[in-house]
């Protein structure tokens, strides 16, 4: 290999264990900015964040040290500068503060600053890559005291305004945040600095949306641009007390305005920024002045029928001239889906204006009336109200969507007949009824087209069936829709025997064991046959078999003796025919000792060793075309 290729291998070698000799588990201590290679020469560096301000306290001491602390991008800052107002700080980044570099962990770089509080600060920081032109400032949160810095505030020196009272206006919350007052109310609102000179100028900003309350016109005068889809105004308060002989020099400040909107914003400034949380000096502080506003819409506890159309009331409370409301639904295309369509929205108008009293408070009710629909059976219909005021669109007071089934209009029933044949007199019927919408109002039976009864309120109805054949049974039910449904049912009355023929079989005479027995049967009726529902044979002996569909039965009795031999037919409509022989048995079958089970229709028979009275053999299954 060549000495200089050598040469090179060797000199990447002693790099490479240089630079892995200041890190551990990626954590390099005492770096230097030569440590690092900068990958961001030729882009924007990322922002840097505060780490921590030390110690943390909401006051300082004049002389007092404090470390700042930040975090940065490790691969695209280069160094971060503290730049701002007080304590020998200044606003150009050129000139700024350069913060040490003290550590570097994973993906993030650590600096700090040691600052001297001389007066009231406030400071913030910008990260650089390659040169010092090239940076970014700090993010801080919105509302962060309208100038987008950190304040150290100083014992004995000016704080931001506090609030001390709004009179004309009730408090609503622990926190003195949130008053209310009646539209048209004319409502002081007073606030106070401490350790003033009694020259200081504050104004009171006021917005209907809170996220244009810090504007950076805010010392402008008096202005409302509600055409803009806002409100916003400026008061320069008054001077109304001065105190130099007390302690904290307190000065008091004040100003009236008149609340004609439904929600304002406010919040005060002074020389050093804009109010905070008095008990943290950390956090913006933003007041609230409501009218009691609410708006809400009828929620049913029923469902609507299929064509009707739904009536919603809309209900608000202290609205003002900025206020346009609008009720929107969508349509489920079932019960039981979460997938609905596309909302649509109706503009409401006409209101009633009423006045009312709520919570002991004088209030302004304006009342609207709209009509949705006609929709079709088994929809679901979702709707809610809102507001448009100004630039917000304010949805119901409690955010709720309400929800409405949509049911057929038609009631409903079931006749309940347990068998479609009878060969009874008199038949009892019963049924059932409903409607999914409004009440059931009348139901009448008829009988073969005929009217029988109204039987509204009775559970049952005995009707007369003086004659074979056909009745139709009629329920018409109403509800109170108006709208009508007829179920039906067919009982059919057959009072005819079935037919039996027995071959194989003669009345007192011999029955040889074994010997087969022909069956003939059959529904008798004319018109309306029922069919045969079951066949039984009664041998005599205790044994019972099913022979229903059976054209051929034969029987082994164990022991000779008489016999009556039962045959017996039913129909489905009740109907039977029953022969009954007399027999003699003189050659039972002999079968060695055993067990024996034999079914019956109505039970298992067991007989054990000497007590088996019988063997009853089925043979072929008897062909029929009549109807089971």
């Amino acid at each position: 290999m060549p000495k200089n290729k050598i040469g090179i291998i060797i000199l990447f070698l002693l790099i490479t264990s240089l630079g892995i000799s200041n890190q551990v588990n990626g954590l390099t201590t005492n770096p230097s900015q030569t440590d690092r290679i900068s990958y961001n020469q030729s882009n924007v560096p990322p922002a840097p964040e505060l780490l921590s301000i030390s110690p943390e306290k909401t006051l300082y001491e004049i002389g007092e040290e404090i470390t700042i602390e930040y975090i940065a991008d490790r691969y695209q800052v280069d160094g971060v500068i503290i730049v701002g107002v007080g304590s020998g700080l200044t606003t150009d980044p050129d000139h700024g503060l350069n913060m040490t570099l003290y550590k570097s962990y994973k993906d993030q770089s650590y600096y700090k600053v040691t600052l001297n509080i001389t007066s009231f600060t406030k400071f913030w920081a910008w990260a650089w890559s390659g040169t010092i032109q090239n940076r970014t400032v700090e993010e801080l949160e919105p509302f962060a005291h309208g100038d987008k810095a950190h304040y150290i505030f100083v014992e004995g020196q000016q704080l931001p305004p506090e609030l001390i009272s709004v009179a004309g206006a009730t408090q609503l919350s622990l926190e003195a945040t949130k008053y209310y007052a009646p539209t048209g109310s004319n409502v002081t609102i007073k606030y106070e600095i401490k350790n003033a000179t009694g020259t200081e100028k504050i104004y009171l900003a006021f917005a209907t949306n809170k996220t244009i309350l810090y504007n950076d016109t805010v010392q402008l005068p008096e202005s409302t641009d509600p055409a803009n889809g806002y409100v916003f105004f400026v008061k320069e308060m008054q001077l109304v007390s001065y105190a130099p002989a007390l302690q904290d020099k307190p000065a008091t400040y004040e100003t009236t305005i008149t609340f004609n909107e439904k929600t304002l914003y406010f919040a005060a400034k002074g020389p050093i920024g804009w109010e905070l949380d008095p008990a943290t000096l950390a956090e913006p502080r933003v007041n609230m002045l409501t009218n009691g506003f609410s708006l809400n819409s009828t929620q049913f506890d029923h469902g609507f029928a299929e064509g009707e159309k739904i009536n919603v009331t809309i209900t608000a409370i202290n609205a003002t001239q900025y206020d346009t409301f609008y009720l929107r639904y969508r349509i489920y295309e079932n019960l039981t889906t979460t997938e609905a369509g596309n909302w649509t929205t109706v503009q409401l108008s006409n209101p009633i204006v009423s006045n009312v009293t709520i919570d002991n408070k004088n209030s302004t009710k304006f009342t609207f009336s709209t009509l949705i629909g006609p929709f079709e059976a088994n929809k679901s219909i979702e709707y809610q109200a809102f507001t448009r005021y100004l630039m917000d669109t304010q949805n119901e007071t409690d955010n709720s969507l309400h929800r409405v089934n949509i049911y057929p209009i038609r009631p409903y029933g079931k006749i309940e007949i347990d068998y479609e044949y009878t060969n009874a007199q008199n038949y009892t019927i019963t049924w059932t009824t409903g409607t999914f919408v409004g009440e059931i109002t009348n139901v009448t039976l008829l009988v073969n087209n005929t009217f029988v009864a109204t039987i509204m309120n009775e559970e049952n109805y005995t009707i007369e069936l003086p004659i074979e054949g056909y009745y139709l049974i009629e329920l018409n039910i109403t509800n109170s829709y108006n709208a009508s449904t007829i179920v039906n049912a067919t009982l059919i009355v057959d009072r005819t025997k079935p037919t039996l023929t027995v071959t194989g079989l003669k009345n007192n005479t011999k029955y040889i064991s074994g010997e087969e027995i022909i069956l003939q049967y059959s529904d008798n009726s004319t018109f309306w046959q029922s069919g045969i529902k079951q066949v039984l044979v009664d041998w005599g002996d205790g044994v019972i078999i099913d022979a229903t569909n059976l054209t051929k039965v034969k029987h082994y009795y164990l022991k000779d003796g008489k016999y009556n031999i039962t045959i017996t037919v039913i129909d489905n409509a009740g109907n039977n025919n029953t022969i009954t022989y007399f027999v003699t048995v003189d050659q039972p079958l002999t079968i060695p000792t055993s067990t024996y089970t034999a079914q019956t229709p109505f039970s298992t028979i067991t007989i054990i060793g000497s007590s088996i009275a019988a063997i009853t053999i089925i043979t072929k299954k008897r062909k029929n075309n009549f109807k089971n």
